[in-house]
């Protein structure tokens, strides 16, 4: 199918976001469009797929599917559209999902919805189907809830749902930003393998510009609704003729930084960390096994691995979340596993946390002033009114003072998690554990909460736990790098030396990072190896 954007322009509620972009798309080719957040690259592709919000309209231009003008289509017309000549794919496709079906269950609803086929048929063909995806034990998958299945796996139903049927034009919207490096290149791959298959087009929206280089034909930038730079990959990566392109480029972390060396004081001590959880038919799924390794006071420590490794585990139970089956965590040299009650709640306002999505951490009704004292409410320490406390606060994290006032939908993705590290930052804790906190950005966004984080922790003399997927940014970020798979502990190194790792494990980490080479350039990323990943547990339990 030849598709072809001229001049689109999108208004919401009158204000025009979208202004004037135009692009041309053949066949199983791949466009890439890139900016920060707010800049207009979703709302392209949702006024491409007739999803608009309803406070938004198309005010001009044309959408061309072969000729037709889509801008000009009927309801019935769109949802030919969307039942087979074009699909969508979400950033996380587990908030899609129905969490009271099966995937089973709701793949078969999905298919006879567009098709008269019977159940059984429709049963084996979704199977098929996830196999494709290279989804380990599909059998087990498809009997499945959305809630037993980790990120990267609910991210493969999603693709694997929107391309069941094939459809002539796939838009994607940041489909990898939340996944392991290993999962996204699994998926990025998959992805490759069946537009050169089936021909079908991409359109993609991704803050990653070493996704963005892998795999696109075509890449656009945009800021503010307009489009900045449009070229091929090639063009655009190693030839950007706008400054904005090349910050972002400069912007892209790359393995080998050096990060500053902190004293080597002791602060935390995790030893021989074992949890265990009971699973379906009397098995016992081994999350942390033996975890073992110290935190030094100012240090910036990077905790990698896949999704399913261990790191959310490990540190729910470093906040006392869950009780570890075996060993011991000390902080300062006092044991803090076994406290309990009043002595447990104090000792979490010395370890805080910076969590990966603030739109879900936070009360939507509530203003900033009062969640970012909230935590000092909780522990009756707010003297004096909450907004001036806030104004202090958020001046720290360098937002304006007047924000206070605001809710969190009046913010953009990085305002809101400066404001997530403003009410981390409230009760002058010891350690921040930061979960994912920069991977739902952009690239331009993330380098400033990097600094943000690096300045706050050498004023506040802060130790940080980093667990992070993107081992660039850790290789420059960090000091020492702990590595986890399968719930151990297969490596420790300085952040330095990352790219000089002896495990066949931290290899394939790094083999999966992106790097800036176009399309063409850049050799294919081959996982093919013995090395099971930890989501094969996860889909064998």
């Amino acid at each position: 199918m030849q598709i072809e954007v001229k001049n689109l322009c999108v208004a919401y509620e009158g204000t025009e976001m979208v202004h004037d972009v135009s692009f041309s798309l053949g066949e199983g080719e791949v466009l890439s469009i890139v900016g920060e957040s707010g800049s207009g690259k979703t709302t392209v592709i949702r006024a491409m797929i007739g999803c608009l919000p309803s406070v938004g309209k198309v005010t001009g231009g044309q959408i061309l599917f072969d000729g037709k003008d889509m801008t000009q289509a009927s309801d019935a017309d769109w949802r030919k559209v969307s039942g087979g000549t074009a699909a969508m794919i979400f950033q996380d496709s587990g908030s899609m999902l129905d969490p009271i079906q099966t995937i089973g269950q709701q793949f078969v609803e999905y298919i006879q919805t567009h098709e008269d086929v019977g159940t059984k048929e429709a049963a084996e063909r979704a199977q098929d189907m996830l196999a494709r995806m290279h989804l380990n034990n599909p059998a087990n998958v498809m009997k499945s809830y959305p809630f037993e299945l980790s990120g990267g796996m609910r991210q493969r139903v999603g693709v694997a749902m929107a391309m069941f049927f094939s459809p002539a034009l796939l838009l994607a919207d940041e489909p990898t930003s939340a996944l392991d490096v290993t999962t996204q290149a699994q998926v990025v791959n998959e992805l490759m393998d069946i537009c050169r298959k089936d021909g079908t087009s991409i359109v993609m929206v991704t803050h990653n510009l070493g996704v963005a280089a892998y795999m696109s034909d075509q890449i656009m930038v945009m800021r503010y609704g307009k489009v900045l730079e449009h070229g091929t990959a090639e063009e655009v990566i190693e030839h950007a003729q706008s400054d904005y392109t090349k910050e972002l480029l400069l912007a892209v972390p790359q393995i080998g930084g050096k990060a500053m060396q902190p004293e080597r004081e002791e602060i935390l001590r995790i030893e021989h960390i074992t949890k265990r959880f009971p699973i379906a038919g009397g098995k016992v799924l081994t999350a942390c096994d033996n975890v073992t390794f110290p935190v030094y006071k100012g240090e910036l420590l990077g905790i990698v691995g896949e999704s399913g490794c261990g790191k959310s585990t490990l540190v729910r139970t470093l906040m006392q979340l869950h009780a570890p089956s075996e060993g011991q965590i000390f902080f300062r040299g006092q044991e803090i596993t076994g406290l309990k009650g009043e002595e447990a709640r104090n000792m979490r306002r010395n370890i805080q946390m910076v969590f990966q999505d603030p739109n879900t951490a936070f009360n939507p009704k509530m203003k900033i002033k009062d969640i970012i004292c909230e935590p000092l409410r909780n522990f009756g320490l707010l003297k004096g009114s909450a907004r001036d406390k806030a104004a202090e606060l958020l001046r720290l994290v360098d937002l304006p003072e007047d924000f206070a006032d605001r809710y969190p939908a009046n913010m953009s993705g990085g305002q809101r998690q400066r404001v997530g590290i403003a009410r981390a930052l409230a009760l002058e804790p010891a350690i921040l554990v930061c979960d994912e906190a920069t991977s739902a950005l952009d690239v331009s966004v993330q380098e400033k909460i990097v600094e943000l984080l690096i300045r706050i922790q050498k004023e506040r003399d802060l130790t940080i736990l980093f667990i992070c997927h993107d081992l660039a940014l850790v290789s420059m970020l960090c000091t020492r790098v702990v590595v986890m798979y399968f719930g151990k502990v297969v490596e420790e190194l300085d952040g330095k030396d990352l790219a000089h790792a002896k495990h066949p494990y931290t290899q394939k980490l790094l083999k999966s990072v992106f790097s800036l080479l176009p399309k063409g350039k850049a050799p294919r990323i081959d996982l093919s190896d013995d090395m099971p990943s930890p989501e094969d547990q996860e889909a064998a339990g």
